[in-house]
């Protein structure tokens, strides 16, 4: 076991179709003095988090800053900065969903197209069905139909094109602790595409046989337990 020098700030970034709630059971576990926690709520389904990029900017002066990205939230991060990330941690991230010749493993990308037509045509229904997908077809739904449409539409759109598997390449390459969970009954990001993205050198990875895309709903204590763990391991 190696000892922290600094204090840690953790970044979390919930993924498509969903808001912060998704961190409620695996996030708030007893941190070390001088902790904190900062939810990068996209707003979906509520206000978004404002100005993140120069809170977290901040917190970088004072702090160590992992992220914690889920799904799409693992883009958003990767985003933000290339050089403020000490430490990564990817649940049923995604790097780059789409297939094509250089990502064979991918979701074909009539499947997105398709359910893209039908979060358009019913955004109630869509996510109905997005969450049974997911295994946690008990997920309350938003109250106004009105208010979850234009960011959701943006953001899968963004999911048909994203692609920053060179960011994460350069993640590894500069050394950055990187921490890798997921499921093998995803049905979102496949077991194969996250096994061919998220595999390497200096990449921690750990996977369940169930569990679905959710994690954090289906396996938080799991989830935090293995971030306990490899928050154990690093130097920072």
């Amino acid at each position: 076991m190696t000892e922290q020098h600094h204090p840690v700030c953790y970044v979390y970034a919930h993924g498509w179709g969903v808001d912060s709630t998704l961190w409620q059971e695996m996030a708030p576990w007893p941190h070390a003095h001088g902790t904190r926690a900062l939810f990068y709520e996209r707003g979906y389904f509520g206000m978004p988090s404002p100005d993140v990029r120069s809170v977290i900017k901040a917190c970088a002066e004072t702090h160590k800053v992992v992220a914690v990205g889920h799904s799409f939230g693992l883009c958003r991060l990767l985003r933000l900065s290339k050089t403020w990330w000490h430490g990564v941690v990817s649940i049923s991230g995604m790097l780059c969903l789409p297939s094509k010749d250089d990502n064979p493993c991918g979701v074909r990308p009539s499947l997105l197209t398709a359910s893209l037509s039908r979060l358009r045509a019913s955004p109630m229904a869509m996510l109905r069905d997005f969450y049974a997908y997911c295994g946690v077809e008990g997920r309350a739904l938003p109250s106004h139909e009105e208010s979850v449409m234009p960011l959701l539409e943006e953001d899968f759109k963004d999911i048909q094109t994203a692609d920053e598997r060179m960011a994460w390449q350069q993640l590894l390459a500069r050394g950055v602790p990187c921490l890798c969970l997921w499921a093998d009954d995803d049905k979102v990001v496949p077991s194969s595409l996250s096994q061919a993205h998220m595999t390497g050198d200096g990449v921690l990875c750990h996977r369940w046989h169930d569990g679905g895309h959710m994690l954090p709903f289906t396996k938080p204590l799991e989830c935090r337990q293995h971030i306990q763990t490899f928050m154990r391991t690093m130097v920072i």
